[in-house]
């Protein structure tokens, strides 16, 4: 991250949610079908199960420019595919605190 390389980031998380899913086996269709959903947009640099699987949420690197279309695209797409309404939120990178 300190190298502004967002995209290596971003192939880093995918290949961590792989890694999760298939040596921890600690994800679940949901979630898997989160991680695919998000690879398929344009403005996802990575995407990640996160809070330690089983049911919980996935984080997902975005192009600034491309959030809103990405919350909108993810909304309707997991609708769409699981029957289930879900709710974006989004966070910001920022400097840390030290």
């Amino acid at each position: 991250m300190e190298d502004q390389d967002h995209r290596q980031f971003g192939q880093y998380m995918f290949q961590s949610h792989e890694s999760s899913r298939d040596f921890l086996k600690n994800s679940t269709p949901e979630l898997d079908l989160l991680v695919e959903l998000a690879r398929a947009h344009p403005g996802c640099l990575g995407a990640r199960l996160t809070g330690g699987g089983f049911g919980g949420a996935t984080i997902n690197l975005v192009s600034y420019h491309h959030a809103e279309a990405f919350m909108e695209f993810m909304a309707r797409q997991y609708e769409t595919r699981s029957g289930h309404k879900l709710q974006p939120v989004v966070c910001q990178i920022v400097d840390g605190a030290g």
